[in-house]
């Protein structure tokens, strides 16, 4: 995945990227978290604009995203609205969501876009849009609630290799430890499936040792807090970085 986000490899091998989300509610805690994340072990910066309280017009977008981009610089962004029925901070229509992605991809400003796999099978083409603007798309599914079964999940990486996404992302709650090594164990599966980056997730605290070890079963990037989670089970980005460190 480093190679696809144009990132050094040298004295990373084997080693995961790790994902800050910036979770502000205004513009200025948003470019507060920017300054944290830029300065951090992070590799890449998501902002999650579920969080965000103000309306999401063009221009408030524009402006965050330009903002953003001069905070960070030459780390990769990526732009998530994660809805509500995945976990996220906001119920949106299908509709808004598309009118959404399609005003972030017009600014040229970010790197990756997080599009939600249930948005994108109801003959959406936001993908196709983002390709076409030379976004890398990560494509994603979160259950809150469990974790499918192997199967099951399998499915969910054929559908996400339909949909012609870049990367796979599937972050799953667990209910007890066999749970989070169901998730490992698909993560290797799918890597040797598909050989498409992966970023596969156990989340709460049952499921923290995947944000440890994922990448020893295929999963290239996990994601860590700087204040705040945006996810059960996130760890505090310095923590995490010299875990992984410790434990390779």
């Amino acid at each position: 995945m480093r190679e696809l986000l144009g990132l050094e490899q040298d004295g990373f091998e084997g080693k995961p990227l790790i994902c800050v989300p910036i979770i502000g509610r205004t513009q200025e805690s948003i470019y507060e978290q920017a300054q944290v994340a830029v300065e951090s072990k992070a590799d890449v910066i998501e902002w999650r604009a579920d969080f965000f309280d103000d309306d999401l017009t063009p221009e408030t977008l524009t402006a965050v995203l330009e903002k953003l981009r001069e905070i960070i610089k030459d780390k990769p962004l990526l732009f998530t609205f994660r809805t509500a029925e995945e976990g996220g901070d906001k119920a949106v229509s299908l509709s808004d969501y598309e009118h959404l992605y399609h005003t972030v991809m017009e600014t040229e400003l970010a790197d990756i876009l997080d599009i939600q796999l249930m948005t994108v099978e109801d003959r959406s083409t936001l993908i196709q849009s983002a390709h076409e603007k030379e976004y890398l798309v990560l494509v994603s599914y979160h259950n809150f609630e469990e974790t499918p079964e192997a199967d099951d999940l399998l499915g969910i990486f054929a559908r996400m290799k339909e949909s012609q996404g870049d990367i796979f992302k599937i972050a799953v709650m667990p209910n007890d430890n066999f749970d989070v090594l169901r998730v490992l164990t698909v993560s290797e599966q799918a890597q040797a499936i598909y050989f498409q980056p992966l970023v596969c997730i156990s989340m709460g605290d049952i499921g923290k040792v995947s944000r440890l070890i994922g990448h020893h079963f295929g999963s290239e990037m996990t994601f860590a807090s700087l204040s705040g989670a945006s996810a059960p089970g996130q760890i505090p980005v310095e923590e995490l970085a010299h875990l992984i460190t410790a434990i390779d």
